[in-house]
This record gives structure tokens, sequence and C-alpha cells, in this order.
């Protein structure tokens, strides 16, 4: 599967206990980074940002995109993974914003690089 960066997944994971398909926004196409999507903020150790479901059409309600760390799948998970739509563009600013502000737990590596993909993607800059 070929990525793209900004463009919402769902990924058999074998990460989550137990194991699910996971929703989530592919922040890095060439180390394959992505950020899960979490149905409650509470769940999530660092930042997070609230996206609702009209700006992406993979979610069935308003969920939070876990900012806190990323996600690096393994090649098998990612050929069962099916590609959605692209993140709204507003989400996308919205993600920016908080990684700019600083994650505590996310390197700042992690975040410079998810910046400047996610910056990359938008659709009107």
């Amino acid at each position: 599967m070929t990525l793209e960066c900004g463009r919402v997944y769902v990924i058999p994971s074998s990460v989550t206990k137990p194991p699910k398909d996971k929703i989530c926004l592919c922040v890095c196409d060439t180390r394959a980074w992505f950020f899960f999507v979490n149905t409650k903020a509470s769940r999530i150790a660092g930042g997070s940002v609230l996206v609702t479901a009209l700006e992406c059409s993979a979610l069935n309600y308003d969920s939070h995109l876990d900012l806190s760390g990323v996600v690096a799948f393994q090649p098998r998970e990612l050929a069962q993974g099916q590609a959605r739509d692209m993140l709204a563009d507003g989400a996308i600013r919205r993600v920016i914003a908080a990684l700019q502000s600083g994650v505590r737990t996310l390197p700042k590596a992690h975040a410079d690089r998810a910046i400047g993909t996610l910056t990359a993607a938008l659709k009107t800059p």
C-alpha cells in the first residue's frame, strides 16, 4: 500500500491489547508513522486534538487524535490496511498548531517531521 501523509487509514494493529483495527493518521509516509485515533481523550497520556466526524468520513463520532507518540506499523499490517479520505484541512491545521506548541511525550524530531509532512498535505496553504 502506498502511504500519503494527511490521509486516514484503518490498519490492523498488533500493538493494541487486544489486537484490533485502528483508525490512524499518516504523518510520515517514508517511515510509516501514524498517530492513533481514540474515542476518549482520557486514554491519551500526552497531547491530543479533537477531530469531528464531519472532518473525516472514517469516523462515526467525534474522536481524539493521539499526539503523544508515533506508531510504526509492520509491513504485514500495512499490507492489510485500508486507505480512507484525507483529513480535513481545518483538523490538519489544529494538529500542526498543537505540535508547534509542543507535546511533552513526543520527541521534537518526530514533531518536526509531522509538522513538515502535514503542512505539505494541506490543500490550501
